[in-house]
């Protein structure tokens, strides 16, 4: 039976540092790869990254339109829980046995807790130095 495997993408950056996985994932046969690209990474001035992942190949699963404007603290709040909450309906829908998130901003936290609350195992890479 293939492991479905959720891999949420965030940012550009977030796919840069996991695209090799994604890879790997892809040709395994033991593996359903299911990416799911949200926030930042659907906004053109941050360099649209689902174009770039499609591009390379890839198929997004799903979509998610969380992000809202500005710099504040509450606006990082407020898109967490947008975040959260589709997220929460995504994981449901698609069943996967493992979500992996990278890196380590509100959007990385959104993705865990989500997971986490769903009962799903949690991969978390890249995320940030230990002092």
């Amino acid at each position: 039976m293939k492991k479905r495997v959720c891999v949420v993408i965030h940012s550009r950056a977030n796919y840069a540092r996991i695209k090799e996985v994604l890879k790997l994932l892809q040709a395994n046969n033991n593996c359903d790869l299911q990416i799911v690209v949200g926030a930042s990474g659907l906004l053109f001035r941050f360099g649209n990254v689902a174009e770039i992942v499609e591009n390379d190949g890839f198929k997004i699963s799903r979509k998610v339109y969380a992000a809202i404007e500005g710099n504040e603290p509450v606006v990082m709040a407020k898109t967490t829980g947008l975040l959260l909450i589709e997220l929460s309906q995504i994981f449901y829908d698609s069943s996967p046995d493992l979500v992996v998130t990278v890196a380590d901003r509100h959007e990385t936290l959104a993705t865990a807790a989500a997971a986490s609350y769903m009962n799903i195992p949690v991969c978390h890479t890249q995320g940030g130095e230990v002092t």
